[in-house]
């Protein structure tokens, strides 16, 4: 009978083949978590975009005017009757001869900050966190379709407008984990908006005010 055991070579031999199988082992270990994360933050973010193409599609085709504040990187866009000073919607009345906080519109909150969007029937302060969107917002802007601008007149008597119902161009990042997405929509309203407000932080203002049930005229 032969007790020969393993020599000191053939068992570093073993250990070293046995390391190499164990490292091969583990890192498709870790490529195919990797891969199943990646696919799931794919999904997520596929789903998230959808979602959020949904709702802001669906605000700004029931809009019957739109007023846009501009507040440093933040955005808040109003879907529904601006007051008599063209500033915001007109609320609800409480009851009790005042206004609530509440509106019967949409209003489509953007906090950059936070990466956070908000849709609700209600102002700042009231906005509560079931009243959240997305939270993977890095990025957003809204602009009127070029398309819809007509000019009519020559030299000083140019005068431009816009065709309605409008369409409103909606540009956002959105990013999750190891994903980002530039997600672009395009919204054509169904309504024919009585007017376009646009507010920035610096005092600026650009009206597009209801001439004819057709067209928007710039008040210059």
């Amino acid at each position: 009978m032969n007790n020969k055991g393993f020599s000191l070579i053939e068992l570093l031999v073993t250990i070293a083949v046995s390391s190499i199988v164990l490292l091969m082992i583990s890192f498709m270990l870790v490529q195919g978590t990797n891969l199943f994360k990646g696919e799931n933050e794919n999904i997520d973010m596929q789903n998230e975009i959808q979602i959020v193409r949904n709702q802001i599609s669906e605000a700004i085709m029931g809009a019957k005017s739109i007023a846009i504040v501009r507040a440093g990187e933040d955005l808040v866009i109003y879907t529904g009757s601006v007051d008599g000073n063209n500033n915001c919607l007109v609320a609800e009345s409480s009851g009790a001869g005042g206004t609530s906080e509440v509106t019967t519109e949409r209003i489509i909150t953007y906090d950059k900050s936070e990466q956070k969007l908000y849709i609700s029937s209600a102002y700042g302060s009231a906005i509560a966190e079931g009243n959240l969107l997305s939270e993977w917002v890095a990025d957003m802007d809204i602009s009127i379709d070029e398309k819809c601008k007509r000019v009519t007149g020559a030299g000083e008597h140019e005068e431009e407008y816009y065709v309605n119902p409008l369409s409103i161009n909606i540009s956002m990042t959105l990013a999750y984990g190891d994903e980002e997405s530039d997600v672009d929509i395009s919204v054509k309203a169904r309504n024919i908006l009585s007017e376009v407000v646009l507010y920035t932080t610096d005092g600026r203002e650009t009206l597009l005010i209801n001439a004819t049930s057709e067209s928007l005229y710039r008040v210059k």
